[in-house]
């Protein structure tokens, strides 16, 4: 018989305050460590409700010891897993890797874990952004980590098992709590082989993880009426967004049945029409928007060489244009 797929664990309906909630994850340094990563490190992992093993040499103790106080989740330092250890999760701590010779760490750490990890699993490799390294060696060694990620992918993805990057600029260290709830939980099902980046520039959870980070804010998606633009709508909701529903008059039915369902408002207005900007903002009225989803789009699937020219601007009129006029 064919062997069937790892059935993935899927998360379903409102963000929890700790998503991972008991689980044990690894964490291994990659290079140098760096304190500030460590310190906002010790902190993201029990906030989300990670009870944290430390792998190997070169951890202060001191952070993770408060950490683990302060949110009562166990800590503990040790060389290797034992042999019937198992973990939900492991992070590389890669943001200090300088030197190829630092990423011996990946293998040897690696190779001592993978089997370990339980099936949906997570890895989680953090690293610093390749441009803002001092030489050419250290962006050598930053820009390896995705292609170590996207290996690990490959290699674990029939066992449900993530890996992914996340790129931690300097000053959003702070930050880590948020990310890592989403990447380390069943929510990340599938996302994986990704770098993803992290910085200061947006207004961010500094203090920690909120199970609805959205409270407070407003959303637009576009082409809502149905499909993947409903699904957001809801996601959205569920986080704490007063959600905004954009889709044709024709579809002005199917519209306001979801905003009723998410509690937001429906906005009946064709976004290729020269005044869809215009409509939009009386309906948001002074309150402005934090969160634009541009979910409407249309295919025609002809070939080119029979592509007429109504099709070919019908295309860039709802996937292109009206969104550079939204903007």
């Amino acid at each position: 018989p064919l062997p069937l797929p790892q059935k993935l664990r899927r998360a379903r309906g409102p963000l929890a305050a700790r998503p991972i909630d008991g689980q044990t994850v690894w964490v291994a340094l990659v290079g140098r460590p760096d304190a500030t990563v460590q310190a906002a490190l010790s902190v993201a992992l029990p906030v989300v409700g990670g009870s944290a093993v430390l792998l190997g040499e070169g951890f202060d103790p001191v952070p993770w010891r408060e950490a683990s106080e302060g949110y009562a989740r166990p800590f503990v330092a040790q060389a290797s897993p034992e042999s019937d250890d198992k973990a939900s999760a492991l992070v590389f701590d890669a943001t200090g890797a300088r030197a190829v010779d630092d990423l011996r760490a990946l293998y040897s750490v690696g190779h001592a874990c993978v089997r370990k990890l339980a099936r949906c699993g997570r890895i989680v490799v953090l690293g610093r952004p390749a441009g803002a390294m001092e030489d050419s060696t250290a962006v050598a060694v930053q820009r390896a980590l995705p292609g170590f990620a996207k290996a690990l992918a490959k290699e674990l993805g029939s066992k449900g098992i993530t890996s992914n990057v996340l790129e931690v600029a300097a000053g959003a260290e702070d930050r880590l709590a948020g990310p890592l709830a989403f990447l380390l939980s069943d929510r990340s099902a599938f996302v994986t082989g990704q770098v993803l980046s992290l910085d200061g520039r947006t207004e961010g959870m500094a203090s920690g993880w909120r199970a609805r980070p959205l409270d407070g804010k407003c959303a637009l998606v576009t082409g809502a009426a149905r499909g993947i633009g409903k699904a957001t709508a809801a996601r959205l909701a569920e986080e704490g967004a007063t959600v905004f529903v954009l889709d044709r008059p024709a579809d002005a039915g199917a519209l306001g049945e979801v905003a009723r369902k998410v509690g937001g408002v429906a906005v009946a207005v064709d976004i290729t029409d020269d005044d869809a900007a215009s409509a939009i903002l009386t309906a948001i009225g002074e309150r402005g928007l934090d969160v634009v989803v541009h979910n409407a789009g249309v295919t025609r699937d002809k070939t080119l060489g029979r592509m007429d020219d109504a099709r070919w601007d019908l295309v860039m009129d709802v996937n292109l244009r009206a969104i550079l006029s939204l903007e």
